[in-house]
């Protein structure tokens, strides 16, 4: 399978676990809706093999993009939370 059919097959596996979250009344208490499916989608991608080596490969980590993540997600979390109060 090329690279385009793997970042497929794992978008479909997010999504479907998203939307079977819907599904479940107990799911439905916010955060739950989004920590569920991304907590099971995890689990999944450490499991199985395949889909860990597959999205290793499709990651391309590099830990300057892990910082910038980061740090722009405290300052706008830190920015949300002042506007916010």
């Amino acid at each position: 399978m090329s690279h385009t059919d793997w970042r497929a097959m794992h978008g479909l596996l997010i999504f479907a676990l998203t939307a079977g979250a819907a599904f479940v009344p107990v799911f439905r208490i916010w955060p739950l809706p989004w920590m569920v499916p991304l907590a099971a989608y995890a689990v999944l991608v450490a499991a199985v093999p395949l889909f860990a080596h597959r999205w290793c490969s499709i990651l391309a980590w590099d830990p300057k993009y892990a910082v910038q993540t980061l740090g722009s997600s405290i300052l706008f979390s830190t920015l949300r939370i002042r506007l916010w109060l």
